[in-house]
C-alpha cells in the first residue's frame, strides 16, 4: 500500500513564501560569515605560536556550533514553504534570535509574526475561478440510476397532486358561485340523465294559510241574491 500523504497544516500564501525565502536568505548570509571567520582562524593558527592550540580548538569548536543553526534555519523555512508545523515553529524562534540585529533583523522578525500568528487565510481550491467541479473522492457514497428516478417520480407524483387539489378547490368555488336559484330555494337539481324532481310538497300549515277563507252567514242573514 502506497504511503498516506500528509496534507499542508499550513496554507501557503504568499506572505508566507516571501517570509521563508527571507529567512533562507539570513540564513545563506549566517553561514557565509561563519565560514570567513573559520578561515580567518585557520590562517591565525598558521602564524600563532605553539602554544594556542588551545585557542584555536576552541574557536573552532565554537564556529562549528555557529554554522549548524543557519543549517536548522534553511531546514525550518523549507518546512514552512511545504506547509508544515513544525516549521512555522522554528521561523518563529528564528525570528525571536534576529530580533536584536536592528533594522534588517527586527523588520524581519516583525514581518515574519505577523505572517504566522495571523488568522490563517481559507484555502483556495484549483478549478474554482473557472467554474470547474472537482471530482468526488474515491469512497464517496454516489446516488445510483434507480434512486434518481424514484426521487424524480416522487416529485412528479406530488406535483401531480397539488394540481389536483388546486383544480378540485377552483373548481368547486365556480360551483357555489354560479348555482342556479332552484338549489338555493331547496330543490334538487336533476342528474344528468334522469328527470328533474318534484318540488317537496307543502305543508299543511302552509296550505291552509295561502287557501282564503269564506266567512260563513250567520242566522237570520238574508242571502245575497
Amino acid at each position: 500500500m502506497p504511503a498516506p500523504v500528509r496534507k499542508p497544516s499550513l496554507v501557503v500564501d504568499t506572505h508566507v513564501r516571501v517570509a521563508a525565502w527571507l529567512h533562507i536568505a539570513l540564513a545563506l548570509i549566517a553561514f557565509g560569515l561563519v565560514c570567513v571567520m573559520a578561515l580567518g582562524l585557520a590562517a591565525l593558527s598558521q602564524w600563532g605560536a605553539p602554544n594556542d592550540h588551545l585557542f584555536f580548538g576552541v574557536g573552532g569548536t565554537v564556529l562549528l556550533g555557529l554554522g549548524i543553526f543557519p543549517v536548522i534555519q534553511v531546514f525550518g523555512a523549507a518546512k514552512l514553504l511545504a506547509g508544515r508545523a513544525s516549521g512555522r515553529i522554528i521561523t518563529l524562534v528564528f525570528s525571536v534570535i534576529y530580533l536584536l540585529k536592528f533594522p534588517v533583523g527586527t523588520a524581519i522578525c516583525v514581518y515574519s509574526f505577523w505572517v504566522l500568528l495571523r488568522e490563517q487565510p481559507k484555502p483556495v481550491r484549483r478549478g474554482a475561478s473557472a467554474g470547474h467541479q472537482e471530482p468526488a473522492p474515491e469512497g464517496a457514497p454516489r446516488a445510483s440510476a434507480a434512486t434518481t428516478e424514484l426521487a424524480l417520480a416522487i416529485s412528479a407524483r406530488r406535483s401531480a397532486l397539488a394540481a389536483a387539489r388546486f383544480r378540485a378547490a377552483t373548481t368547486g368555488e365556480r360551483t357555489a358561485t354560479s348555482a342556479p336559484p332552484q338549489a338555493a330555494q331547496g330543490v334538487p337539481l336533476a342528474a344528468p340523465g334522469r328527470p328533474a324532481l318534484a318540488a317537496p310538497a307543502r305543508s299543511a300549515a302552509a296550505k291552509t294559510a295561502s287557501t282564503p277563507t269564506v266567512p260563513r252567514p250567520r242566522p237570520g242573514t238574508p242571502r245575497p241574491s
